[in-house]
């Protein structure tokens, strides 16, 4: 997670993303502009277009809006005429039959009184049609009606038919019904010879279609899909996309014809679209893709003349950085000048510094040589004293100055171990003093013990490395704490006698050491013991200095039950390698 995240930081600070943001930043005014004059274009082309299409349509619907307006005009014109005559049934369907006989597109014309009785007709029968609901509407609304009819005792055929109503003096007097057939409307429509007719229908405000120039079974196919008629009969002209009901794509123009009357739809094909093949997206793509060539041939410059020479400088920084310094980098000749002074200045610089470099390493192991040798012979010292000191305990007979030099011995002893760790460790600042714990312990084990009494001796060490401002002391500490414990050892109810050395590190920064020994019955006689330290009381006052150094703790000096235990805690100062 951290890795992927700093990989993204470092592509947001790299010269190639801020190039590429730079340059979106300054062609964008460009970019907006040009997707807005493309929109603009687009728009008033779609505009253009479907004011086009709404007047193929209501060209396509004039002969209806004719025939319809001229039938107006007629009912007009007999309205007068019928009332005037309606008490006289055989004038008044003389009138009528005469304006038929006239007429080349209307096949019926009859007159309706309030009542219902139909006695005024140009053709047929006197009927009763009160009981009928185109009457029944009429009563209601006394408005025009324009109904689609399948065909009826009047007019046999699928027909349009126009109810007009009459008024005299205020009062509504019944209604003039004209029944035009469909075939008749068909016959008057003017189209040249090769021209494709299109698709437009007409409906009134019932949602009924009253002609179409489609076949009568493929006229609900053309209808749009999940909408209604009565959706469109609204007197405002609209274009809209859509799928017929065959699921075709097509692009549908409503206009209306007689307002509030009869509306005309008009289905066409997408080649009659003229922005089907441009749209808003369309005119956002040749501004993006301006952006994009931009963006591209921009990097590529900037990578060619820039970035990767930089890379290459990177590179030979990072290796010369990783210690791959046996020569210095190549400069870079076929960078540009500023970069070519940066790679030479580079070199320059990784020359002086590996000169530099090897100087300070002769130097370094010179003297990593000589204090080696110092430790060394330190060591060498004080074991020379350590022996001198023996040979002197062996010839001393009184005990107490025998319990004296022994004990100084065995303190001489653990400085020499120090030295001895420090010239022998690969880093001479500091020690590793679990070793050096052991080899202290296992030393004083073998001299104490001398190989006459069983003692277990259990050691539990940490890898802690410190530096001698602490080896030392610690060291001293273990003389004096072992040295104690071999002292007051005793034979447990159970098992053999054991010592435990312990050094943990319960935490970074803090470590414990302590020496535990069983107690009971001796195992070392009065003379072994006065020989191996004085009973003066100056090994706890010792201790105690040595917690002092250490800058720690003493946590228990003391017995737990068959158990004596001595514990300190000190804190482990930092430890930089050389």
């Amino acid at each position: 997670m951290k890795t992927g995240l700093r990989s993204r930081i470092r592509f947001i600070d790299s010269l190639g993303f801020r190039l590429a943001a730079l340059l979106s930043i300054a062609l964008l005014p460009i970019g907006l502009i040009a997707v807005a004059q493309s929109s603009r274009s687009i728009m008033e082309s779609r505009r253009v277009s479907d004011t086009a299409l709404l007047g193929r349509t209501a060209e396509a619907a004039a002969s209806e809006r004719t025939l319809l307006l001229t039938t107006f005009g007629a009912a007009e014109a007999l309205g007068d005429s019928v009332l005037a005559a309606a008490e006289r049934p055989e004038q008044c369907s003389a009138l009528l039959r005469s304006f038929v006989a006239q007429s080349s597109v209307i096949d019926f014309v009859g007159y309706t009184d309030e009542t219902g009785h139909q006695n005024c007709i140009s053709s047929g029968v006197p009927l009763d049609v009160s009981g009928y609901e185109p009457f029944q509407i009429m009563a209601a609304q006394q408005e025009v009606l324009i109904l689609a009819s399948d065909g009826n005792r009047r007019v046999s055929e699928p027909s349009v038919d126009v109810r007009w109503p009459l008024f005299s003096e205020g009062r509504w007097r019944g209604y003039l019904y004209f029944g035009i057939p469909k075939s008749n409307i068909g016959s008057i429509r003017d189209y040249s010879e090769g021209v494709r007719r299109p698709t437009v229908i007409t409906f009134n405000a019932r949602g009924e279609i009253l002609t179409s120039s489609l076949a009568r079974d493929d006229l609900e196919g053309q209808l749009p899909e999940g909408h209604p008629l009565t959706t469109f009969a609204v007197d405002t002209e609209q274009v809209f996309r859509g799928r017929n009901n065959h699921g075709e794509n097509r692009l549908f123009a409503v206009v209306p014809v007689i307002r509030g009357q009869v509306f005309a739809i008009g289905s066409w094909g997408p080649r009659e679209d003229l922005t089907a093949a441009v749209s808003i997206p369309a005119a956002v793509l040749y501004p993006l893709l301006m952006w994009a060539v931009s963006l591209v041939v921009a990097y590529l410059a900037v990578h060619r003349l820039v970035i990767r020479h930089i890379r290459e400088m990177r590179g030979q920084m990072r290796r010369f950085a990783l210690g791959q310094r046996d020569t210095a980098p190549e400069v870079l000749t076929d960078a540009p000048a500023e970069i070519q002074e940066m790679s030479h200045t580079f070199h320059n610089l990784t020359r002086i510094l590996i000169r530099d470099e090897d100087a300070l390493e002769a130097s370094l192991s010179e003297k990593t040589v000589l204090l080696k040798e110092v430790h060394h012979r330190v060591k060498n010292n004080l074991q020379l004293i350590a022996s001198i000191m023996n040979m002197q305990i062996r010839r001393v007979k009184e005990p107490s100055a025998r319990r004296v030099l022994k004990s100084v011995q065995n303190r001489v002893m653990s400085l020499a171990s120090v030295h001895r760790s420090l010239y022998q460790a690969e880093q001479l600042s500091a020690a590793r003093v679990d070793r050096l714990i052991s080899e202290i312990v296992d030393q004083m084990a073998a001299v104490a013990t001398d190989g006459h009494h069983r003692i277990d001796i259990r050691k539990d060490l940490a890898e802690i490395t410190l530096y001698p401002d602490q080896a030392v002391p610690l060291a001293l500490l273990t003389t004096e704490a072992f040295t104690n414990a071999l002292k007051y050892i005793g034979r447990p109810t159970e098992g053999d006698p054991w010592v435990r050395v312990a050094l943990s590190q319960p935490e970074p920064g803090l470590a414990i050491f302590s020496v535990e020994n069983t107690l009971g019955t001796e195992i070392f006689g009065e003379e072994e013991r006065d020989a191996q330290a004085a009973s003066t009381g100056l090994g706890s006052q010792l201790i105690q200095a040595f917690v002092v150094q250490l800058e720690g703790e003493l946590l228990t000096a003391a017995v737990e039950g068959d158990i004596y235990r001595l514990a300190v805690s000190f804190p482990v100062q930092a430890f930089t390698p050389a």
